[in-house]
């Protein structure tokens, strides 16, 4: 399927879930124009593709929920041999049920069952799923099982940004820290909330304002506001306003879902209030 989420009350407010009892509960996907059925009785689990060669090792149709794999694949889509691997590692793919291989002028191509294309090689792609090892395959040795595809901008830096749709009464709290580059997610390491002097149990993943943007002249992260200025590189010890937000509201107002799963919550949106000043030297 393809879907999108929605909330029990934006199904409310649109008349979607009226009327049904509490035996439907959430939650809850709108279905979009991909809709494919596939029958595991007839499911091969690997799938060749010749000229050139490739073997695309897919899992088979799951009924009812598979269990839970919240680990996290990311790398660059290469083609080894015969096998599609996660980046330079020798990870070997399993790619949803119903995903094939395809060539286009040249280009090896994973289609999703209704012949969308999910990933080219080349790719940067960000894969949720879990590990395992397998045996008695042309592609044998640690595998990733992944049930949910994202291919990556093509950025040195993730910068999501909320929309403005966020409520204009969002609770925030005031939090110092430094300012950190994990990958290529910007956070914030170890913030201590400024109200009681606590440190909060997590590295927030930052949403930013609609007016910030990103710099990277010289090969240096900055973070630019409304008025053009550079307020904040990384190292920086930073001190800023902060609401905590849900997976679901960083996805629907955060500019999340493009980079869904490369960068992991929690995930707080940055408020009005954002200072930093550099680190001392010695």
């Amino acid at each position: 399927l393809s879907r999108a989420a929605v909330t029990c009350q934006q199904a409310m407010d649109q008349g979607l879930i009226e009327g049904l009892s509490d035996d439907c509960a959430g939650p809850y996907l709108l279905v979009g124009d991909e809709v494919t059925a596939f029958d595991p009785r007839y499911e091969p689990t690997e799938l060749r593709l010749s000229d050139p060669d490739v073997l695309l090792m897919r899992g088979k149709t799951v009924k009812g929920f598979p269990s839970l794999m919240q680990a996290l694949g990311i790398g660059e889509l290469v083609l080894d041999g015969p096998c599609l691997r996660l980046g330079d590692s020798s990870t070997t793919i399993i790619w949803p049920a119903g995903f094939t291989p395809h060539v286009d002028r040249g280009v090896v191509q994973v289609r999703n069952g209704a012949g969308r294309v999910i990933a080219t090689v080349g790719d940067e792609i960000a894969a949720g799923g879990g590990y395992r090892t397998l045996d008695d395959s042309a592609c044998s040795g640690e595998v990733f099982i992944a049930n949910q595809i994202k291919v990556l901008p093509d950025v040195e830096v993730y910068f999501p940004r909320q929309d403005g749709t966020l409520a204009a009464d969002q609770e925030t709290e005031r939090y110092a820290g430094e300012l950190v580059l994990d990958g290529k997610c910007l956070m914030v390491d170890s913030p201590l909330r400024l109200r009681d002097r606590s440190y909060g149990p997590v590295s927030p993943l930052l949403i930013w304002p609609s007016t910030f943007s990103l710099s990277l002249e010289d090969g240096e992260v900055g973070i630019v506001d409304a008025t053009g200025h550079v307020v904040a590189r990384i190292g920086d010890e930073v001190t800023f306003s902060a609401s905590s937000l849900s997976y679901q509201q960083a996805i629907e107002h955060g500019g999340l879902e493009e980079i869904s799963p490369a960068c992991s919550g929690a995930y707080w949106a940055v408020g009005e209030e954002f200072t930093a000043s550099a680190p001392d030297t010695p």
